[in-house]
């Protein structure tokens, strides 16, 4: 039952990302701060993708891993544009932004991209054997990804939150604000899976119920104009 429910929101979380990934790329196509969401979720279902795929119950075990760490690496990719759009936001042109904070944004997302190839997941071959996948994901990898996803989307949901407060525009207050509410899902949707994977897969499945809320609020936020003003417009903050 349990695999069955993780494919069904593997599948229900793809199309909310890429619906989410359509609408803001199409409210402003030449803008970066829409283009970074797009990538955001254009990689993250992506990864969906392959998060279902995995539990296929592929015939061979080590093609299952391989599918499962390139799952993780696409999550972190999206998180990494998210972690830009900040930044966009912040320093209003790409090029502004300077080379310490790109050496923070993909150092963090390499780092949390390797310890999955340094500390691959194991499979359960005896549920296997069932046509049940079960991985296990040793603790350095388990950590410090989880710890790298739920940081960036702590940090993004702050700073957004600053920047709302001092835009003049009202169309970009209401969108960022179901941007935020979004973001506390997602924040829940991590600790729990976080939890399901020291305990049980129970947890997870709550998770990625919530992580299917966030892109609920996401999509109703950004689909409420044809199209989206920059927030960049706004006065900048400084560090």
């Amino acid at each position: 039952m349990i695999h069955i429910l993780e494919l069904l929101f593997s599948v229900i979380s793809t199309i909310l990302v890429f619906t989410f990934s359509w609408i803001t790329y199409r409210m402003n196509k030449s803008k970066w701060l829409n283009r970074c969401f797009a990538l955001y979720g254009l990689f993250l279902g992506i990864g969906f993708i392959f998060y279902g795929i995995y539990h296929l119950a592929l015939h061979s075990p080590s093609l299952i891993i391989i599918v499962m760490i390139t799952s993780h690496i696409m999550y972190n990719i999206g998180f990494s544009f998210l972690f830009i759009s900040v930044f966009v936001v912040q320093y209003i042109k790409i090029s502004n932004i300077p080379l310490k904070i790109w050496a923070l944004i993909f150092g963090s997302c390499f780092i949390s991209c390797i310890v999955y190839v340094i500390f691959p997941p194991i499979l359960n071959k005896i549920k296997f054997e069932e046509l049940i996948v079960d991985t296990i994901t040793p603790v350095p990898a388990f950590i410090i990804t989880n710890f790298y996803r739920v940081c960036v989307i702590f940090y993004i949901t702050i700073r957004f939150h600053q920047f709302i407060k001092i835009s003049p525009n009202f169309s970009a207050k209401r969108k960022f604000m179901y941007f935020k509410y979004g973001n506390f899902f997602f924040i829940g949707g991590l600790a729990l899976n976080f939890i399901g994977g020291i305990l049980t897969s129970f947890f997870e499945i709550v998770g990625l119920t919530m992580v299917v809320i966030t892109f609920i609020y996401y999509i109703i936020g950004f689909n409420q104009d044809q199209k989206i003003k920059q927030i960049s417009q706004s006065p900048l903050l400084t560090n």
